[in-house]
């Protein structure tokens, strides 16, 4: 079903200091083209690796004004290939409609 990882966005709460980091520390390549004012694009091979602001993030889900918190949760999203996205969400909807279900 899946292909291949295609980005992976970390949701953090200080982009300054983790763009830093990622860039001086880590000595990733930020990739201007690809930045906004709440995220900061680096690449690493295909993949692309990106830090975004957790408010960008709630935006990203809604355009309504989402109260999103990263206490205790995912701090991580994936972006995977896939051949067929209707087809690929049909499925895990329903995968998790099951296991709701079950619960």
């Amino acid at each position: 079903m899946f292909h291949n990882i295609m980005a992976i966005e970390l949701l953090v709460r200080d982009l300054a200091s983790c763009t830093a980091f990622y860039r001086d520390t880590l000595g990733l390549e930020v990739q201007e083209s690809e930045s906004t004012p709440d995220s900061i694009s680096f690449r690493m091979g295909n993949v692309h690796f990106f830090l975004l602001e957790v408010s960008a993030a709630a935006h990203m889900v809604s355009s309504e004004a989402l109260e999103l918190s990263i206490e205790g949760g995912s701090r991580v999203l994936l972006a995977a290939g896939v051949e067929d996205v209707d087809a690929c969400a049909g499925y895990l909807g329903h995968l998790f409609a099951k296991e709701a279900s079950s619960a």
